[in-house]
């Protein structure tokens, strides 16, 4: 992973200055997340009653102001020309100097036209032809969304200076969903009534001066706490985005709640149109107020459920459990009050209670997994860049949430009234889509709870991230040691930017890693087995890619393969698997047949040649068990801590230790064993069984492929020195080289059918 883990590196503790270990101020902590009231209000009700108040139901007896298709299609537009506005108003606050710090000015001078602009776009011209109501509609529409950022981002971005430790984090967002919460009730359910008081206009003058007193509000609340003297980024705007988007773990969380907020805004918009279609009402504001209010207090019922998860588990795992639920809960709304012999009523609010309750997971940990993220970039850059990262999400939310108008405007054409309830009935199913693909992603995510105090070390002075290696190797300085033919560094891998100070290297005392994954206690609670512990489902998946790979094998390519030695594989014990020569795409096939099904072999692959296509990365998906690394630029330490997960998670680990580059090399000759298969072994505590390939550089249709496996060669000792890993390494080499199987025939008639076959893969 970017920047790495415990696993194969540490980051030396160092108190950030300032630092409370203890809880945050009640009054900090109210005033502070107090803001999110307003702002969910305002976001709501806009959300609510935008499309709705432009181009209402035919049978709602209302004015249309524009087509529904061009309100969608002027909404996403917008969206997407806004989202700039966020990465750029996000590189400008980190990189600001001034007398009040480096946020504050942004959001003082933000928050009055924020609102503003909210108002002005429910006042479009009266009786003006529909072409001067879509220029209105689009610049109001633009401006507001330009100076929510300047008002909104860097007011995020407050959130980890504030809030410095995993606790206090987590204290923190906690009120700010509560906050939220009511916000939301104001937004939706107090937005419904006023509307049938005061009208959509006069609801939104109310909202949007709400939302501005309580932003107001929060910047006093933080007033005395805001470090004044931040030194500011000086990354260069294309430096920063490009060490933006390299942060893996970024990477991992960045489409989670981006894709939830996609979902959450259609079913948003669905409910003026879900009260009419389900519940045949004239006026849906009071309806839409009651249904919102049954979600709002779900969700407030729920919040102290997920803190309590978080806290038994992580942030990581109870956030997740909480996008897998809500992709679940959505499609309720599919079916609820068009279920015969229930009341419609009673259906559709059970199921707004359902839906709420999974909803308070996903609101209570994204802002503290994002400070949590910007601690491990500083560690990285040597700068703090929060609002880069706040502001590249909200660009990114942007743009895929550019499409929430339009996929919800074209299932609504599809049938929005009592009478053609279709498009309503398919908004829920579609918005479950959106999360559950969210859910999905976020499984690459791998930051602990505590990297803001592990981590983040004093602002602005991040510690120093070290990579295991031995004394001898400190003071030889030697070149990089490579895993699976993988250079094992202490640059991240993907990192465009150096690493701030020299690193040193502690012993391997200093950094232990168990010695058998298997029994150690301190192994067994760690998270290093997770990601590759063996489940039903991913042992049914790895059989069924074998046997794919069988029947292709020996129905349509014709190949003979012949494994010689299999009394030497230990019945289901995990095993660094040593293949030699490594010639040709075949070679990890040819293990995969050639080996029992279990444990599963896990095979490092070019994430340059898996991900190059589309079709190569099907294949990686569909048969899993192959962890893409990277062979070109920087150096890459990911492999050597997936290596070791993978071994403590009881698979077998499959390398060619020859490293990469080797295709070319002779083909029944085992090249030099590199080192990184004897430092896997000490870490690992586990044998190496070598096995032995031969012909597969030049294929054909039919061809003769032995495969040969050796008796598996002990462990190296935990406390090897420089010279028993070359000697072991050595002996990998010997045992490679005295197993080889003679090379295959040719053809008797000289005739080679599919030659093609020798640069399938390739």
């Amino acid at each position: 992973m970017d920047g790495g883990t415990a696993a194969v590196a540490m980051a030396v503790e160092q108190p950030a200055h300032g630092q409370i270990e203890g809880p945050l101020p009640l009054p900090t902590k109210l005033l502070y997340s107090i803001s999110s009231l307003g702002a969910e209000a305002l976001i709501q009700s806009r959300a609510a009653w935008l499309l709705y108040f432009y181009a209402p139901p035919a049978d709602s007896g209302l004015k249309e102001l524009l087509p529904i298709g061009l309100v969608g299609l002027l909404l996403a537009a917008m969206r997407i020309v806004d989202s700039f506005d966020s990465l750029l108003v996000g590189w400008w606050s980190d990189r600001t100097r001034s007398r009040l710090g480096r946020r504050l000015p942004f959001v003082l001078a933000g928050a009055p036209f924020w609102a503003i602009f909210a108002v002005l776009a429910f006042f479009p011209p009266a009786d003006a032809p529909v072409a001067t109501i879509a220029v209105w509609f689009a610049l109001t529409t633009e401006l507001y969304s330009l100076f929510a950022t300047v008002a909104g981002g860097p007011y995020e971005a407050l959130m980890p200076e504030i809030a410095r430790t995993s606790r206090q984090r987590l204290d923190l967002v906690s009120t700010r969903v509560y906050f939220g919460v009511a916000g939301a009730a104001v937004g939706l359910v107090a937005s419904g009534a006023l509307v049938d008081r005061l009208g959509v206009q006069g609801m939104m003058v109310a909202v949007a001066a709400l939302a501005l007193a309580t932003r107001y509000l929060g910047v006093a609340g933080v007033w005395r706490r805001v470090d004044r003297d931040q030194a500011p980024a000086t990354l260069p705007l294309k430096t920063a985005l490009k060490a933006t988007f390299a942060n893996k773990q970024f990477l991992a969380f960045l489409p989670t709640f981006v894709l939830f907020q996609t979902g959450l805004q259609m079913l948003t918009g669905m409910l003026p149109f879900y009260a009419r279609a389900t519940l045949g009402v004239d006026e849906p504001g009071r309806w839409v107020a009651l249904l919102m209010g049954v979600t709002v207090v779900s969700v407030l019922l729920a919040v102290p459920v997920f803190g309590r998860l978080a806290g038994r588990t992580s942030k990581r795992h109870a956030y997740r459990r909480a996008m897998l639920l809500t992709g679940l809960a959505f499609p309720m709304l599919a079916v609820a009050g068009f279920l015969p012999g229930i009341p419609p009523l009673a259906q559709v609010l059970a199921a707004m209670a359902l839906v709420g309750a999974p909803m308070a997971g996903v609101y209570l940990f994204p802002a503290a997994l994002t400070a949590d993220i910007a601690d491990h970039d500083a560690a990285l850059t040597g700068q703090r860049r929060e609002a880069s990262y706040f502001g590249a999400q909200g660009f990114v939310e942007k743009i895929t949430s550019a499409l929430s108008p339009l996929v919800l405007a074209g299932l609504l054409s599809l049938g929005n009234t009592a009478a053609d309830p279709l498009g309503v009935r398919l908004v829920g199913p579609v918005a479950a889509g959106f999360v559950l693909l969210g859910w999905f992603l976020f499984r690459r995510y791998r930051l602990p709870d505590d990297v803001g105090a592990a981590a983040a070390g004093p602002l602005g002075h991040p510690p120093v991230a070290v990579a295991v290696a031995t004394t001898a190797d400190a003071a030889a300085g030697p070149p990089p040691e490579m895993v699976g033919g993988v250079r094992a560094d202490i640059e991240p891998m993907g990192s465009a930017v150096p690493l701030s100070r020299p690193l040193p290297r502690p012993s391997m005392e200093e950094c232990p890693i168990a010695r058998d994954p298997r029994t150690d206690s301190a192994a067994a609670g760690s998270p290093l087995a997770s990601r590759f512990t063996p489940t039903p489902l991913t042992r049914l998946q790895a059989r069924i890619a074998r046997r794919i790979v069988l029947v292709l094998s020996g129905w349509v390519f014709r190949f003979q393969v012949q494994p010689i030695g299999l009394e030497h594989v230990p019945p289901g014990e995990p095993l660094i698997v040593a293949v030699g020569p490594h010639r040709g795409w075949l070679d990890a096939f040819l293990v995969m047949m050639a080996l029992p099904p279990g444990p599963r072999p896990w095979f490092f692959g070019s994430a340059e040649a898996l991900l190059g296509t589309w079709w190569r990365r099907a294949i990686l998906r569909l048969f899993g068990g192959i962890v893409p690394v990277s062979t070109v630029g920087k150096l890459n330490r990911e492999a050597l801590e997936t290596s070791v997960e993978i071994l403590a998670a009881g698979n077998r680990l499959v390398i060619f230790p020859e490293g990469w580059g080797t295709l070319e090399g002779p083909a029944g000759e085992i090249g030099e064993v590199r080192r990184g298969i004897s430092f896997l072994a000490a870490r690992s505590g586990r044998r190496v069984l070598p096995v032995g390939l031969v012909g597969t550089r030049k294929l054909w249709r039919g061809k003769e492929l032995p495969v040969r496996i050796g008796p598996p060669l002990p462990a190296l000792a935990a406390n090897a020195d420089r010279a028993e890993a070359q000697a072991f390494a050595d002996a990998i080499h010997a045992a490679l080289t005295a197993i080889l199987p003679p090379a295959p025939p040719e053809p008797a008639d000289g005739k080679k059918p599919w030659p093609w076959l020798s640069t399938l893969l390739d």
